[in-house]
């Protein structure tokens, strides 16, 4: 039960940074190219020390993720924690869902 009300929080958590990652992103590409947002070649990493900063939080709480981006969009998604089989994205269209596919590597929208 406790774990259970733990990883709760975590997920609660997760869901926090992710939001404000998704501010982050909205600043860094305010002419709407999204192009470069994230490494290609490390799905987890950015040239932008503020959205990087954020990731490296998000990854200190979640282990399984991946950041996709293009010139006319960007998704980010993480595992939950309290149920391995629930992912958590946000993308371009300024929401934020839960779903149980994981993203592919350079995917720039979330799961419906």
């Amino acid at each position: 039960m406790l774990s259970s009300a733990r990883n709760k929080g975590k997920d609660s958590s997760i869901q926090r940074e992710m939001k404000s990652l998704q501010s982050q992103v909205a600043i860094a590409a305010d002419d709407g190219n999204y192009n470069g947002l994230f490494d290609t070649n490390d799905q987890w990493s950015s040239p932008d020390p503020k959205i990087q900063a954020l990731l490296t939080a998000i990854g200190e709480l979640s282990t399984v993720h991946t950041a996709g981006s293009g010139e006319l969009g960007w998704a980010v998604q993480v595992q939950l924690t309290n149920d391995a089989s629930q992912y958590f994205c946000v993308d371009t269209s300024g929401n934020g869902s839960t779903s149980t596919t994981a993203l592919s590597p350079g995917d720039t929208a979330c799961p419906q």
